[in-house]
């Protein structure tokens, strides 16, 4: 066969374009260091390589989120401290309050902290404030009407730092500076009140009590109940009469004058309205002192209770005499003294949550009397459901046992006052679509109105006994879900105990007001620690991390990694190679006498 010139050109252009190419990959492998730069490179091991590439890119991003989550943490640690520092200085401040009142000066020194707490409280960090929840663009914190109010929301802000590994990166301002109605800006505003002799704004929760020295004792020595006769008790003679005086239960320069002499037998033991026992002297206590719940306590003492909390400003002071013309009755003098009364507080803040018609959570409130009990479950199918119980327990103010269960239905049986009716088994009925309302109507006919209930500001149910003092009450509202709802409502805990005598209101709110101080600052200082523990966390987590990285770049060197004294030894054979072969083909390319004879 005939070897022409374009033969040899054509076979020397070729090899020549080869040695490029295999110079092209040297040097892309030494620049690289990696053998593996295409999809098509190395299809045998393209799967191991790919898994690597996306372990790596993970590894990455979780290394970016653990710098930004340790960035974010040390900035909220700073904020925390000033926060606790500030708070210190605030509780000297309540501690002096008493010698603080009226005073200019220190008016304005609470103004000034007043002002630092809001401007901490509604810190940013890379533009974002850091104690609104998730509502990280509007500040955590506003002023309207005078008060500096939480407008934030309670959701978490967090970050993926590791495989299944999230850390929180934004604190919640009603965890931090309390709830409107209890928290750090509410207790600065109840200072400024005492400071300023202003009207604190709080309710009095104790009432005026009447109360008998002495025991009212039957004929055999045993204590009286409501239902024992007048002519059984100790020493009585029907015939005698009893002084009433005092005033009744109005507010002082109200109140009226009680001079009252009433008759056993004729006002009653003869009268219709009250008859023959403890029970109608009781009832005619009640119609002559106003307002007032008047019983036998379980100590066997006559006590007459104002209904009104308004403890200080109540006018009732009831003064019971037998005169024993013939006999000799005696259960004492009556005492007058104050009893703060017992409150019972769920220790769940309950939340409505509302589903639009695809089961996707739309909004999330605070529970009211309202919401419905479906509303309170997170789950759209775990609300309640037609046959579930829940059981109303405890006992009442004078130690009786409570216990109702009431069963979810659709049409549950009242009688005609509304009340619930119990079927053959003793089960009430609470329909499937009742509100907190409902519930708390429930708890009251559960404990036969001795008792009211309501929801307060910040969704917690609150049981508040209408008995002051030595009241037994307790309480308790079970849910058994037994088809798989979700329905809870918490354990209720003694949040006002009962005290004879106690402070006047303006030294209570002082105490009241330390107390709740003290309280914040505690919770404060184990929000400093988790603070603490969380940067410990990212800290430890950056090792990790690191190492994770270091062994991921490691396997990746060693699946399409390249020796680099190899490559450039190869990369020079190459270039040396590709010039002889221009040299050679040089010579081999110039045209001989036959290529130009044809």
């Amino acid at each position: 066969m005939r070897v022409t010139h374009k033969m040899i050109s054509t076979r020397t252009t070729g090899d020549l374009q080869e040695g490029l190419e295999g110079i092209q990959d040297a040097i892309d492998k030494v620049s690289t260091g990696r053998k593996i730069r295409s999809l098509s490179g190395e299809p045998s091991q393209l799967l191991s390589v790919m898994s690597l590439r996306k372990d790596f890119s993970i590894n990455v991003q979780h290394i970016s989120n653990n710098d930004k989550a340790s960035f974010r943490l040390n900035q909220i640690d700073s904020v925390i401290g000033q926060v606790n520092d500030t708070m210190f200085l605030l509780k000297q401040f309540a501690t002096d309050i008493s010698s603080k009142i009226g005073n200019i000066e220190a008016s304005a020194e609470l103004s000034n902290m007043r002002s630092q707490f809001k401007q901490i409280a509604n810190t940013k960090i890379l533009n974002q404030y850091i104690f609104a929840g998730t509502k990280t663009s509007a500040p955590a914190f506003v002023e309207q009407n005078g008060k500096i109010l939480y407008q934030g929301n309670t959701e978490k802000i967090e970050l993926e730092i590791g495989p299944d590994e999230k850390m929180q990166v934004n604190m919640i301002g009603s965890e931090v500076f309390g709830s409107n109605e209890k928290g750090l800006f509410k207790v600065m505003e109840t200072l400024g009140n005492l400071v300023d002799q202003k009207d604190l704004g709080i309710v009095d929760e104790t009432t005026k009590h009447s109360i008998s020295s002495g025991q009212l004792l039957t004929a055999n020595g045993d204590l009286a109940t409501t239902s024992t006769k007048l002519a059984d008790l100790a020493d009585i003679d029907v015939t005698d009469t009893i002084l009433l005086s005092g005033q009744s239960s109005l507010p002082i320069g109200e109140g009226a004058t009680i001079n009252r002499t009433i008759s056993l037998t004729d006002d009653l033991i003869n009268n219709p309205l009250y008859g023959d026992t403890v029970g109608g002297l009781l009832q005619l206590l009640e119609d002559t002192y106003g307002d007032v719940n008047v019983y036998i306590s379980s100590a066997g003492k006559i006590v007459v209770a104002d209904n009104v909390t308004n403890g200080e400003n109540s006018s009732l002071r009831a003064v019971i005499e037998p005169q024993n013309e013939n006999g000799s009755l005696d259960f004492g003098t009556m005492t007058h003294t104050r009893k703060t009364v017992k409150v019972q507080t769920s220790d769940v803040e309950l939340k409505a949550y509302q589903f639009d018609e695809d089961g996707v959570l739309a909004a999330t409130t605070v529970a009211s009397s309202d919401s419905t009990l479906a509303e309170l479950v997170a789950d759209p199918t775990r609300q309640p459901r037609v046959g579930e119980t829940l059981t109303i327990s405890g006992t009442g103010p004078t130690g009786n046992n409570i216990s109702k269960t009431f069963a979810f239905t659709a049409a549950p049986q009242t009688d005609a006052n509304g009340d619930p009716v119990a079927d053959t088994n003793g089960i009430y009925g609470i329909s499937i679509g009742a509100t907190v309302a409902d519930l708390l109507n429930h708890i009251e006919f559960s404990f036969g109105g001795s008792i009211q209930a309501k929801v307060g500001v910040d969704g917690e149910l609150m049981v508040q006994d209408t008995v002051a003092g030595s009241s037994q009450t307790s309480i308790q509202v079970t849910t058994h879900n037994e088809g798989g709802g979700e329905l809870y409502l918490g354990n209720f805990s003694v949040t006002t105990e009962g005290d004879d005598a106690p402070q006047e209101l303006a030294e209570r709110v002082k105490t009241d007001t330390r107390n709740l101080l003290n309280d914040l600052i505690s919770k404060v200082d184990l929000i400093a620690t988790e603070s603490s523990l969380r940067i410990q966390a990212v800290t430890e987590n950056e090792t990790r991390l690191t190492t994770i990285r270091t062994t991921i770049e490691g396997q990746m060197k060693e699946v399409e990694g390249v020796d680099q004294a190899t490559a450039l030894t190869e990369l020079r054979e190459l270039e040396n190679a590709y010039r002889s072969s221009l040299t050679v083909a040089g010579k081999a390319m110039q045209p001989s006498l036959i290529d130009i004879l044809g």
